[in-house]
């Protein structure tokens, strides 16, 4: 149920009462909702937009490639999207196996936005795939 009304400093206020859980899809080509708005109250809490969480799996926040090779970050954009549709699981799994030198494996897209700046960003959960 939702409420509206003021608070004791007059300030509009809106609280959603029922706790939202982002529909998920397996689907490598379906297009994902990859940047919520800060005023989303649907991404208040992180939100899987692809797959399952996994035991065994890697994870790495979005930002993390952009502290660890900027360069790298904008190769692999690059090249992901010579391959794949952006904003989708396989367009993301492209980006992953660029980035690492190696293949891997997309499982787990988490999405959701930092309360501080208002930014959004996603939460990676891959593994590597064995070369043979």
């Amino acid at each position: 149920m939702d409420t509206y009304g003021c608070n004791e400093y007059n300030e509009f206020v809106f609280e959603h009462k029922q706790e939202y859980k982002h529909p998920t899809t397996f689907n490598m080509d379906e297009i994902l909702h990859d940047d919520p708005h800060y005023s989303d109250y649907r991404f208040k809490k992180d939100q899987t937009i692809f797959g399952v969480e996994e035991d065994g799996l890697e994870y790495d926040y979005s930002d993390r490639f952009w502290q660890w090779n900027w360069s790298k970050v904008e190769e692999s954009s690059k090249y992901a999207t010579t391959k794949f549709n952006r904003r989708t699981a396989n367009w993301y799994q492209e980006y992953l196996s660029f980035f690492f030198d190696k293949p891997v494996e997309l499982k787990h897209i988490i999405a959701g936005v930092n309360v501080s700046t208002g930014y959004s960003y996603l939460i990676f959960g891959y593994r590597f795939l064995e070369l043979e």
